[in-house]
Formats: C-alpha cells, sequence, structure tokens
C-alpha cells in the first residue's frame, strides 16, 4: 500500500483508493479499520469488492453504455439493522464508482436499479430500497405518477442519486400484486440535462 493510501469511506476505514483507481486490479487488500481483507476486481466496465472472509458482503458496479447499475451487501437487514461491513461504505463507493468510469471516458447519465420482493439478502439495497418504497407507498390505494416518484426518491438509491444530480425519475416496469401492492420495480435515476456529464464530486 501506498505509505499515505486514501480510503474511500469515513473515519480512516473503507477501500483503499489505489486498488481501485484504475482497470487491471485483481488482488486482495486490507481494508482501512484492519478488520477486513477485501478482493477487489476492476476493468474498464465494473468495479467488484468482496470480503475475502465473510460471506455475503460485497460491492458492485457495472456500465452498460450511459447508465451504471449498482449490487451491494454492506449493512445487515432483517436479523441486525444496525450491523454494518468495517470497510464498505455504499454511498461512498458508488459517488467514488462515477469518477472512475469518467475517467475511463464514459459519460453517465443515469443510474439504474432494481427492487423486488424476493430480494431477502440481509442488507442488499434492492431489499432495503424495496421496503423502503413500499413503506412510502402504504396508505396510498391507487398510487399516482407522482406519488411513485416521490416513494422512489425515498429509497437509499434514490437520495444518493438525487445528491449527484440525477433527479429525473423513470419507471421502466413496475409489477404489482392483486392488492396494488409493489412485487418488483425496474427504475432510472437520470440526469435532466443528458447532453452533460454527471457533476464533479
Amino acid at each position: 500500500m501506498p505509505e499515505n493510501e486514501i480510503y474511500i469511506g469515513k473515519n480512516g476505514c473503507g477501500v483503499p483508493e489505489s486498488a481501485i483507481s484504475r482497470p487491471g486490479t485483481n488482488n486482495i487488500f486490507r481494508g482501512g479499520s484492519g478488520l477486513s481483507r477485501l478482493a477487489i476486481r476492476t476493468s474498464e466496465d465494473d468495479i467488484y469488492i468482496i470480503d475475502a472472509d465473510t460471506d455475503g458482503f460485497f460491492f458492485e458496479v457495472s456500465h452498460i453504455g450511459d447508465t451504471i447499475d449498482f449490487a451491494a451487501t454492506t449493512k445487515g437487514w432483517h436479523s441486525n439493522p444496525d450491523s454494518r461491513h468495517p470497510d464498505l461504505y455504499f454511498s461512498h463507493l458508488a459517488e467514488y464508482a462515477i469518477i472512475y468510469f469518467q475517467k475511463q471516458g464514459f459519460t453517465i447519465l443515469a443510474i439504474r436499479d432494481f427492487w423486488d420482493s424476493q430480494l431477502e439478502g440481509l442488507g442488499f439495497p434492492g431489499n432495503i430500497n424495496y421496503h423502503t418504497f413500499c413503506a412510502a407507498l402504504a396508505a396510498i390505494s391507487d398510487p399516482t405518477d407522482e406519488d411513485l416518484q416521490q416513494a422512489a426518491a425515498t429509497t437509499v438509491t434514490g437520495i444518493l442519486a438525487a445528491r449527484l444530480g440525477y433527479t429525473e425519475i423513470i419507471f421502466n416496469n413496475i409489477v404489482f400484486d392483486a392488492g396494488h401492492q409493489p412485487v418488483s420495480v425496474k427504475v432510472e435515476f437520470r440526469r435532466p440535462d443528458a447532453s452533460k456529464n454527471a457533476p464533479d464530486i
């Protein structure tokens, strides 16, 4: 590790920047907390980080065209929602990922996500987003497009996307059950001005 390593996280914890700053990494690194070993693989098209010793914790981001997709488990959910991985910070890594892809020459115009009632892995953001989305709609029997957009904006991904300037919410597909409860949601958070790159962070 470089002597003055920068960690993508907070309070000295996180993923070493030198390990994810360029394509071609494929190795195991110590997290900033000193409590985890992280298997990291990078290419022009994706970043994949998994805890080398503890099953279940990971962060992955990939780009297809002008869109990026995230998947991660960085926190507990059902059994212990307050637990978290010592070095995987979803929002910090997601923000860094946009910078990473910009450095490769890509323009990122949208963040795409998929939320589903079947995604029950602890801490999986799709699962957390799904429950947050449904909770925001719980008191609405026949949600309008505006209701759906406001609900999506309250999710982890929605809050992150808004902070980064991806404020236009487009639903590619929503499946409801007989009780008008969302079963699965495919959504994109896009930049209102698609002619410009993602904002500097």
